[in-house]
Parts: structure tokens; C-alpha cells; sequence
């Protein structure tokens, strides 16, 4: 007659079951009313969502804090306190999705709420949250995916892209001046537009053409080869919508 085994497996990762948690091979229970819907780690210390609370566990001394959600609607207790989904942005605020309630921030000692009433998040159950790098709150929704920030979302490092654009057109002198028998233009335009870049003599009549093309917002240079020009004075004239600059240059040969 064979006999059954029974074997047990050393708990190496952290395990949820119900209100009960395993860490570090010991086992700490919150409340029998307290079914754990999420977690996430922030150093030392476990945030745990409940169907009531958050709570706050001290994964190096056991001790756990509950932090009742002073913003949930108490005629829907339950409903309206599940809390669904955790996240940590870089200032060390607890963003949670709830089920009724929206999307809630805890900054360790006040509750602030974002709804359907006093922010854009297109639906109030939020079921899973992410923070980017630009501290978005990205947040599944029943509705679909939606995208939140205190200050306004922001889809690019603005500060990073448009820290070399142009704040306004300009057209610079040329470099040599005078030269013999190439030189260089620069201008600058802070949006994408139509340029053309025409070189006249003293009497007004185009010499050269250097520029008749879409370009894109900022900082950009041309070469201007006078070789077959003899020596004078010209004028360089730039259009880029309702910007227009002239500027003399010397040919000296």
C-alpha cells in the first residue's frame, strides 16, 4: 500500500491569500472584513489595497497600520473603499484606482480624490494604474485607457525638446564679411514654415536663389558660393510667412 506525501514548498516570493500575507517566510494577517485586492513595494514598507483600506506594512518589523480612506462615500462602504490598484510616483505619493470612487492620491497624511466631476478621467471605476517618467498616471478604466496628471499630461519631455528651438525668427549677419568666395548664413524660425532665401544686388535685381523649401522649426545655416559674382555689395533677403529680414554682405575678390 503506498502512502501519499505530503511536501511543502519554501515560500521564496511574496504570496497573497485572502487577508492573510507571506513575507520573509512569516505570515501577517489584517482583517477577516479586509479581502486583498493589491500591493507595491516601496522600500521597507508594503502597501496593501483592501476592499476597506489601504494599509501600511513594515516588511522589516512586521507592524501594519491601517489608513481609512476618508473621501469614500460611507452609504457604499464597501463599493466605494475597494481600492484596485497601487502605484508610487518619484515624490513618494500613493496613487490608487478604486472601484466608484476614481483615482485617489495619499501623500501620507491627506486624501485628495480625481472623478468624473472635478478632473477629464473619463470613468470613475479605475481597475490598474501605471506612473511614467514624466508622472502620468496611466489607468485602465471600464471605459478604456486614460491618461491623468495634477498639472496636465504630458506626452513629450517638453523642457528637453524645446530647449533648443528658437524663441522667434531672426536672420543673422553673415560670417566672413566681407568674404571671398564662400560665406555662411544663419537664421533661425521658431516654427515649420515655407522659406525662401534670395540673394539681389544694388540695383535690386536676384543673383541667387539659396533657399525655396518647407523647413522645420529651429536653428539653420546656408553656404552662399559667390564665385561667379564679381566683387560689390548684395543684399540677402529671408521670407518665412510674415517674417522678413534683409542684410547687406560685402564680396571681395
Amino acid at each position: 500500500m503506498r502512502t501519499k506525501q505530503i511536501k511543502f514548498l519554501k515560500v521564496l516570493s511574496v504570496i497573497i491569500i485572502l487577508s492573510s500575507y507571506c513575507y520573509a517566510q512569516q505570515w501577517v494577517s489584517f482583517s477577516a472584513e479586509a479581502e486583498i485586492t493589491c500591493q507595491t513595494i516601496e522600500g521597507q514598507y508594503l502597501w496593501v489595497g483592501t476592499q476597506k483600506y489601504l494599509s501600511k506594512l513594515n516588511t522589516q518589523t512586521g507592524e501594519v497600520v491601517d489608513i481609512h480612506m476618508t473621501f469614500a462615500r460611507r452609504s457604499f462602504a464597501d463599493q466605494y473603499n475597494r481600492i484596485t490598484s497601487i502605484a508610487v510616483d518619484e515624490h513618494g505619493d500613493k496613487w490608487m484606482g478604486t472601484m466608484g470612487s476614481g483615482l485617489a492620491k495619499f501623500d501620507g497624511q491627506n486624501w485628495t480624490v480625481y472623478n468624473k466631476i472635478n478632473s477629464r478621467i473619463i470613468d470613475r471605476n479605475v481597475i490598474s494604474i501605471a506612473v511614467d517618467q514624466l508622472d502620468n498616471k496611466w489607468i485602465g478604466t471600464y471605459k478604456g485607457l486614460d491618461v491623468f496628471r495634477e498639472d496636465g499630461v504630458i506626452l513629450t519631455d517638453v523642457k528637453k525638446d524645446n530647449a533648443s528651438l528658437p524663441e522667434s525668427f531672426s536672420l543673422s549677419q553673415n560670417y566672413p564679411n566681407p568674404f571671398n568666395p564662400s560665406t555662411t548664413i544663419n537664421y533661425s524660425i521658431p516654427e515649420s514654415r515655407m522659406v525662401t532665401l534670395k540673394v539681389y544686388d544694388m540695383l535690386g535685381k536676384e543673383v541667387s536663389t539659396l533657399l525655396n523649401e518647407y523647413k522645420t522649426a529651429g536653428n539653420h545655416s546656408v553656404q552662399f558660393n559667390a564665385s561667379s559674382l564679381p566683387s560689390g555689395i548684395y543684399i540677402y533677403t529671408i521670407q518665412a510667412g510674415a517674417f522678413r529680414d534683409s542684410k547687406k554682405l560685402m564680396l571681395l575678390k
